[in-house]
């Protein structure tokens, strides 16, 4: 932006200004485009974004077309206007060698005057910038440096009477961008001379910018038409790379000034944004003032209609305003084909351009009330005072209230609310979240302090504590924990200042500190190239420390043919032997990104694993490949085709591993509207065609309506259309399912619940906390009738502490203080206690116990490795290779050890398995790492796919046999559509047109499937034609509004016809089924079950009871069950007895291991039974007396008698 056109109002300072569109505040239309930043120095920084600006403000061709610029910062010491590169804009009275900026309230930058024509503004982000007088008047930034020292250099030439940039340098010299206007062009060069050369050209005719085309193949570009409006040049029609188009409509009012009848600006009235392709133009509306004057006396943010008039002073006139002064806009999403709008937002500033409220409202449809979201902002202001006597933080918001409601409602409401207190220089000290969670901070004063040194600038930035104290809750012991900061002081390059960086990290809960980190950065003030970069990082909790290193050089990537960084970062383990290569525990991984782009170019890990990529110049994704230079290369490519005329359209090709293209379709707002794909299966017929597989509407308010996806079932393309529909929030609130079947998902915010049915079933409504978690699950049948519900209680912090069922059994749960499960009781008393590993935060439990008994153990290494697995006191071990995730050697608990080799660069399956007995080998596809073959023991089994990665055949063959063979045949989104097995016998599957699965046929017998209006499976008939005789089997199903099953009917024929009918419980337990035939009740059975859901009474009468393994018909039983589930006791009852058996579990290490057996009825059941295990677990007798035999590996190998 040039300083000297310039409307000066800090409601340009605002980001919605800064990133373009209309500005909600000032009604201007500003485009931004963001070009790829610059990373200078070896990536040592700074970094220098390029965003080229559009501003209708900025009357002159400065180089770049009217009101078009490089958004760099500069200083017009004639006037004092400071214009810096994050878009503020500030007037600058030097006095003596005194700034001062009377509209700078936050401590975000400091501005110096060095000498006549040098100027240095240091911002608080570490930023330096050194601007200077050159060409013109303007002082512009010629050099900006890191806060470690690094710098670039900023070269101009004269443009007229004003400087244009023609060159950024790095501080050796080389070049990161020239710039070259001519007549009608500017060229910006990005990387000029390197393999990442990228040109931007706009086309400039008349000082208008009317094109800038992109370094891409096909010239994709910007293309604009602009309209003059009181004396401004403003933007009319943007047309936009991926083919969208921007039309601007401007009020036939414009804002006016002050005190001024001859000066005015243009405000949009419409803005039109239109994809294509089908999809509906966005229309957006605006509006000034107060909705009821409509008349030239309307407020607005230059501060028309107050008792000021304009004077360019350099300082925003609406902060001279002395009353309550507040401006409005008023922006209206419409509809057209309706002629309304369908959501208006209504803005309300304050004279210091803060916005107080704003108020959402969606117009629903007839029969529904308009929905209202108001946003009401308070501010530290005192009304009464000037802008200069303002506390420092006056622009921050000191309450942030939500209220939602109908628009023709005050009640019922829902309100939120977050408050923040600052410091002097706007650094949070405290805030109050709206779910009660309290955030407090300290910081260092800029002098200096125990734990961190004076700041260089003189900035109060440095953050000392972060405490986060839980909300009240009567649930639950929620930690209130501080994380404390240290930093240190380190060298700047050498002429430049020092600089600070956070040192130490200790997290604490109640002055014991449970976790402490450290990071140090190489300190090489005359080796640039290292200099700042980190060097060393360390976690350490419990005494046990893991160690992170870093290792820097310069070199060439063979394939990209540009220098890169290559970072070896080398993470050692708190357990790691250095000098016992077998005991070392550390993983080495090397990155190397491009000097140039700062892009990722390889990684390579332990096992020299490589994935490359490439890019293209606008630093997209051309290519990965996954371990180049070797056999198991494999490579997913990507090109992109953007616009540059009218009638063209965006899309992204895919290429994956097995050469197969799948191209994405856009519309001119970057949304996916169609996706093909080849057929490389000739499902069709024809190799490679072309076919499509998806594709999606849009409407004018940008939310999907309907989506398609499509399936091929052969030849044949199955659409599969679900529509979506909205709620008077904005928010999708029911699917249209391909069957046409509506399920429905809405969302309150009035009432903070959630509800979800699907039509003309039961719903679930869910009601949610402020922290965005369930308070309670209730369940309401058809009639509207609660019939369950589950609440859940929470600690401080939003973990649940406590959940009660819907039959009132609660269960309760205790954590660390870094979120992990510690305790879980249950409702029978019972605790789970876990344990966790000592050396991270990660949840890697190290024991299990409940009620104090211990079942099982493991044990991690430093790099997450499980290395000790016990169970039931059986011991296994396993062992790794340097660095690598997978065990080389297991350990079984008998001293079993079986081997494992790996290809890593087609993951983490083992390629062999080395038992005692045998030795297994895997092949798979080197490009997709699908299993191939595997032999073992002279069977060989081999797998072919389809190109969607489903099952196309298998072959298994032993030695000297013929193969078996099966074959598979799918649709392209994995629908089996017929199976054939070993014997050479085809099953069939045909679906209707929802894929829903219709019918099934294996030779002589089918199956068809029937559903209901809900999409249930209602019908099932089989019938079996073999030998002559029709025989037939119809089974009919019938649920209740929660999906359970209630009632299935068997019809056998010959008139038989029985019935099975289930009850449920409110925790969806089954408590009785009744099979009937006819009015004779067969078996009717009833389920009890204890607090935790185990099964502990059965009873059962009718004809047909169940028989148990000793020929006796149950009439009852009753369980008893353990801590563990362990079953424990089963009491019999049958006709002419009762039978208890005990359960015993007599190993002392293993609790749920059985060990015996006794039954008290006898001789009819065996008195006791014993059972016995070898040292891995597995069981040897069984209860029949038969000796079992397992291989190494714990496979079942043979059964004897």
């Amino acid at each position: 932006m040039s300083t000297s056109t310039s409307v000066h109002s800090n409601a340009f300072n605002f980001m919605s200004f800064i990133e373009g569109q209309v500005d909600p505040r000032t009604g201007l239309y500003t485009c931004s485009i963001k070009l790829p930043e610059l990373l200078a120095n070896q990536l040592c920084g700074p970094v220098v974004p390029l965003h080229l600006n559009f501003n209708p403000l900025n009357g002159a061709d400065s180089g770049f077309g009217k009101g078009w610029n490089l958004q760099l910062s500069q200083f017009n010491p004639s006037n004092g206007k400071l214009a810096l590169y994050t878009g503020e804009v500030f007037k600058v009275n030097i006095e003596d060698e005194n700034t001062v900026i009377p509209e700078k309230k936050i401590d975000s930058f400091h501005f110096h005057v060095l000498d006549n024509n040098r100027y240095r503004v240091e911002h608080k982000s570490g930023l330096v910038e050194i601007l200077k007088v050159g060409q013109g008047q303007l002082a512009m930034p010629v050099q900006l440096i890191s806060p470690q020292g690094h710098s670039v250099k900023l070269n101009y030439e004269a443009f007229g009477t004003d400087p244009l940039l023609s060159s950024i340098n790095n501080a050796d010299g080389s070049q990161l961008l020239t710039l070259v206007r001519t007549a009608n062009e500017m060229k910006l060069t990005l990387h000029p001379g390197t393999a990442c050369e990228s040109v931007f050209v706009l086309s400039i005719i008349g000082g208008e910018t009317q094109t800038i085309v992109l370094p891409t193949h096909d010239s994709a570009s910007w293309r604009f038409v602009y309209r003059f409006l009181s004396g401004l040049t403003c933007l009319e029609h943007v047309y936009t790379p991926t083919a969208g188009h921007e039309t601007v409509s401007y009020s036939g009012k414009p804002h006016y000034f002050p005190g001024l009848t001859n000066r005015s600006l243009p405000r949009v009235a419409k803005h039109t944004r239109d994809p294509g392709f089908g999809q509906p133009a966005i229309e957006t509306r605006y509006s000034y003032g107060s909705n009821e004057s409509g008349n030239t006396n309307d407020h607005n943010f230059l501060g028309y209609g107050s008792d000021i008039a304009w004077n360019d002073d350099g300082l925003d006139n609406l902060y001279k305003v002395k009353s309550s002064y507040e401006y409005e806009t008023q922006e209206h999403l419409w509809d057209v084909s309706s002629d309304r709008a369908v959501r208006s937002t209504r803005r309300v500033f304050n004279r210091f351009h803060l916005i107080l409220r704003e108020e959402v409202r969606h117009k629903a449809l007839l029969e529904s009330d308009d929905t209202l979201l108001v946003t009401e902002t308070e501010y530290y202001i005192d009304p009464l005072a000037d802008f200069k006597d303002q506390p420092n933080y006056c622009q921050l918001p000191k309450k942030v209230t939500q209220i939602w409601r109908k628009a023709a409602y005050t009640l019922p409401r829902h309100t939120e609310v977050v408050s923040t207190t600052y410091d002097d220089f706007g650094n949070v000290l405290i805030q109050t979240n709206a779910n009660g969670v309290i955030e407090t901070n300290t910081w260092y004063l800029k002098e200096g302090e125990e734990g961190c040194p004076a700041d260089p600038q003189q900035f109060v930035r440095h953050l000392k504590s972060k405490t986060m104290t839980p909300a009240h809750s009567t649930y639950g012991d929620a930690p209130t924990l501080q994380t404390r900061y240290s930093y240190k002081q380190y060298e700047g390059l050498a002429g430049n200042e020092p600089w600070l960086a956070i040192s130490d990290e200790t997290v604490c809960k109640d002055e014991i500190t449970l976790q402490h980190s450290t990071v140090s950065h190489i300190e090489q003030p005359n080796n640039p190239f290292m200099h700042g970069r980190k060097l060393r990082e360390t976690l350490t909790l419990n005494g046990n420390t893991t160690t992170t290193h870093y290792a820097y050089s310069e070199t060439k990537n063979a394939r990209a043919r540009e220098p890169v960084l290559q970072t070896v970062t080398t993470l050692i383990g708190y357990d790691d032997i250095h000098d016992d290569p077998d005991r070392q525990v550390r993983k080495t991984i090397t990155l190397e990104h491009s000097l140039l782009s700062g892009e990722p170019l390889l990684s390579r890990d332990d096992s020299d694993v490589e994935i490359a990529y490439e890019y293209d110049l606008l630093g997209r994704v051309t290519k990965e490949t996954v371990a180049p230079h070797t056999d198991s290369v494999a490579s997913r490519t990507y090109s992109y085709k953007l616009c540059n005329a009218t009638g063209q359209q965006a899309s992204q090709s895919a290429i994956n591993v097995k050469g197969v293209e799948t191209v994405t379709w856009l519309d001119g707002h970057h949304r996916v509207v169609k996706e093909t794909r080849q057929d490389a299966d000739a499902l069709c017929g024809r190799l490679n065609a072309v076919r499509e597989i998806y594709r999606a509407n849009y409407n004018h308010l940008e939310q999907k309506v309907s989506e398609t996806v499509i399936d091929w079932e052969r030849e044949k393309d199955v659409c599969l259309t679900s529509l979506f529909n909205y709620d008077v929030w904005g928010e999708q609130c029911s699917m249209i399912r391909p069957d046409g079947i509506a399920e429905h998902e809405v969302t309150d915010p009035i009432n903070r619940t959630t509800t979800q049915w699907v039509e003309g079933m039961g719903k679930t409504i869910t009601s949610n906390n402020l922290f965005d978690k369930p308070d309670s699950v209730r369940r309401i049948d058809l009639g509207g009738v609660q019939i369950s519900e589950h609440v859940y209680q929470y600690d401080g912090l939003g973990r649940t502490a406590e959940e009660v069922d819907a039959a009132g059994n609660w269960t309760r749960y205790e954590y660390d203080a870094f979120n992990r499960m510690t305790k879980t009781i249950l409702p029978d008393s019972s605790e789970i206690v876990r344990e966790y590993v000592a050396h991270n935060k990660e949840d890697l439990p190290i024991k299990i116990s409940v009620n104090g008994q211990v079942l099982g153990e493991q044990a991690f290494d430093g790099l997450d490795r499980m290395t000790v697995s016990i169970t039931g006191g059986r011991k296994s071990v396993y062992s790794f290779a340097p660095g690598q995730r997978q065990p080389k050697r297991v350990t079984r608990p008998s001293g079993n050890q079986a081997g494992y080799a790996y290809k890593p660069e087609l993951g983490d399956e083992p390629a062999q398995r080395i038992a005692v007995e045998s030795t297994a080998s895997y092949e798979y596809d080197s490009q997709n790492a699908r299993l191939l073959r595997t032999v073992e023991l002279n069977t060989t089994l081999e797998r072919r796919y389809f190109s969607s990665g489903e099952l196309k055949s298998e072959h298994i063959s032993h030695a000297g046999e013929e193969p078996y063979v099966m074959g598979y045949e799918y649709s392209l989104n994995a629908r089996l559509l017929s199976y054939t097995d070993v014997l050479g016998q085809t099953q069939t599957y045909e679906y209707d047109d929802f894929t829903r699965l219709k019918s099934t046929r294996l030779g002589l017998l089918c199956s068809t499937f029937g559903y209901n209006a809900h999409g249930q499976l209602t019908r099932i008939e089989t019938v079996d034609e073999a030998g002559g005789n029709t025989q037939r089997l119809c089974i009919d199903l019938e649920y209740d509004e929660f999906g359970r099953e209630r009632k299935r009917t068997f019809d056998l024929g010959a008139g038989i016809v029985q019935t099975l009918e289930q009850t449920y419980d409110e925790v969806d337990r089954l408590i009785q089924r009744t099979l009937s035939n006819g009015s004779e009740e067969l078996r009717d059975e009833y389920y009890n079950y204890d607090s935790r859901s185990r099964l502990c009474d059965y009873k059962c009468s009718g004809s047909q009871v169940p028989v148990d393994p000793y020929g006796k018909s149950i009439q009852c039983q009753v369980f008893g069950f353990d801590a563990v589930d362990n079953i424990t006791f089963v009491e019999t009852t049958f006709e002419g007895g009762r039978n208890e058996s005990c359960y015993e579990y007599g190993n002392i290490f293993d609790p749920c291991q059985l060990t015996a057996l006794t039954n008290s009825f006898q001789p009819d059941y065996p008195a006791r039974l014993e059972f016995h295990y070898d040292a891995d677990g597995n069981l040897i007798r069984d209860e029949a007396g038969r000796t079992l035999t397992y291989d190494s590996l714990g496979r079942l190998s043979s059964i004897s008698v």
